[in-house]
């Protein structure tokens, strides 16, 4: 997963704060940031596997994240210039919206004096932002933001304790707060517009997943499947490209089983399966074993007793700070 930190600046008064603060967050997560880059400008500074483009008195462009497959240029810092070119010819959104990948955009549009905070179309990489007076500070992972002396670290109980049971799959609840306080992710498929000067924000959904295309497009029902699977494998493939081995979770049902599946094909997996009391009764320790050793890729199982972490208050903290990690969503335990 690419980590990143950044600040945007409304005001540029102390200077010497966000220096201070950018310094903590990579003196306590050191491996996050030991192969990145640093950008510091006075009104975007940005930290990590980050890589930067300009147009000359027009505009400028921060990229972290990966393209599949590499239609533009052939090095990172290439494929940023040509990806900057493209926002320049065809607009900002219609670019963003035909890539295929996971990504952050920082985009500063210097005659508009606006700058923009953009995720891929399904968010595969993450934005967790905090506005306070001044300064928005956005970051791949929550526990970065929160080493900075502007983010507050507090556990909102009120958002938290609305919350539908966490491991309710199906439950259609989805939320954008994370379980600290005045901390926020960026909805999938969202352009994060932040005036430069007065920091207002506007939020537009640059991309719909469900465009008005008329009649179905599929003959049969055979046309229709083999364009499922092939967005599929493409979907996986992009979440494990950047790793010489792939890591997934494996619960027995039918969605990751697939998952796993596809992953496998690609490169080296190796699976991990939480059993609880309920799935032991239900032979998910034996499936997972199973369909490992079938498909080739190496299975770890681990007892959780559930019916502890639901009532222990010191299980419930560990439970909130581990919920926000770079791999799962905001609402995943």
């Amino acid at each position: 997963m690419h980590q990143f930190f950044g600040i945007i600046k409304t005001n540029t008064a102390h200077s010497e704060v966000h220096q201070n603060g950018i310094n903590l967050v990579k003196n306590a997560y050191p491996t996050a940031f030991k192969n990145g880059r640093q950008f510091l400008s006075p009104k975007i500074d940005l930290v990590g596997d980050v890589y930067k483009a300009i147009h000359p008195n027009q505009s400028e462009l921060y990229f972290c994240g990966e393209l599949y497959p590499t239609a533009i240029g052939t090095l990172p810092d290439q494929q940023v210039a040509d990806l900057l070119q493209q926002i320049e010819t065809f607009g900002l959104h219609q670019t963003i919206a035909s890539l295929n990948g996971r990504l952050l955009i920082c985009y500063f549009n210097h005659k508009k004096n606006q700058i923009h905070v953009i995720n891929d179309q399904m968010g595969i990489q993450q934005i967790f932002y905090h506005q306070t007076p001044g300064y928005l500070l956005f970051s791949s992972e929550l526990k970065l933001l929160l080493k900075h002396p502007l983010c507050p670290n507090k556990i909102d109980w009120h958002q938290s304790l609305k919350r539908a049971i966490p491991f309710e799959v199906l439950n259609g609840e989805v939320n954008y707060t994370a379980w600290f306080k005045d901390v926020l992710l960026l909805k999938p498929g969202t352009d994060m517009m932040i005036h430069a000067d007065s920091g207002q924000i506007q939020k537009q959904e640059y991309w719909d997943p469900y465009p008005q295309v008329g009649e179905s497009k599929y003959q049969n029902a055979k046309a229709a499947m083999d364009d499922y699977m092939a967005l599929l494998e493409d979907a996986v493939r992009i979440r494990i490209q950047d790793q010489d081995k792939a890591y997934s979770l494996l619960s027995g049902g039918l969605d990751s089983s697939i998952i796993c599946a596809i992953a496998a094909q690609t490169k080296s997996l190796d699976s991990f399966s939480v059993i609880t009391r309920t799935t032991m009764l239900e032979e998910t320790t034996n499936i997972c074993y199973q369909l490992a050793k079938d498909q080739g890729f190496s299975n770890t199982q681990f007892v959780i007793p559930m019916h502890k972490l639901e009532g222990e208050p010191e299980f419930w903290k560990k439970r909130i700070w581990h919920a926000e990690s770079p791999t799962n969503h905001n609402d995943s335990m």
